[in-house]
């Protein structure tokens, strides 16, 4: 299993970054990431996102899930937002079970080939790997943390449902 979702990782490491703005299609110009109605900032769908081969963070998860989930593997979805204004950024990623010996952070766009090195015994250790190297990697010291786990991800609405879905309890 590991050597499939190697392959696949691999695959969409060669995806570009980018927003999908309704009407207008992918940005990938991230000077212009913030001219546009977040209404509008779409999370794709699994076959959007492999059609357009780019995407943000948030459509990579929803994908991987998908590709995941068809093959059998057991993994988690991580959802995190901070409290930084003006934009509240957010992130997610996958917690999977690829080995006996335990999880890997699966995160497109920031790893070479979307998987981290790492074997986590359990999944509270690759969680808390992959939302301290974010924190930092952000500079987000000094701001409050929303994680939340969840066995599936939505997809096919704006980022503003989307970030009010991951709110509900």
């Amino acid at each position: 299993m590991i050597d499939t979702v190697r392959k696949m990782m691999k695959r969409l490491s060669r995806y570009t970054y980018g927003l999908y703005i309704n009407g207008s299609g992918i940005i990938s110009d991230s000077s212009r990431f913030h001219e546009f109605d977040p209404e509008l900032l779409m999370i794709q769908t699994p076959e959007e996102f492999e059609k357009n081969k780019s995407g943000m963070y948030h459509d990579a998860t929803v994908y991987i899930h998908k590709k995941l989930s068809d093959i059998g593997i057991y993994h988690l979805c991580i959802y995190l937002e901070s409290s930084k204004k003006p934009y509240l950024s957010t992130h997610s990623f996958v917690v999977a079970k690829l080995t006996e010996e335990g999880f890997f952070v699966l995160d497109a766009f920031t790893v070479e080939n979307g998987i981290y090195p790492n074997i986590f015994p359990t999944v509270l250790q690759a969680v808390s790997f992959r939302k301290r190297r974010w924190l930092i990697d952000e500079k987000f010291s000094s701001h409050s943390l929303y994680l939340r786990v969840l066995k599936n991800m939505p997809s096919g609405i704006n980022i503003i449902d989307f970030m009010s879905l991951m709110r509900e309890e």
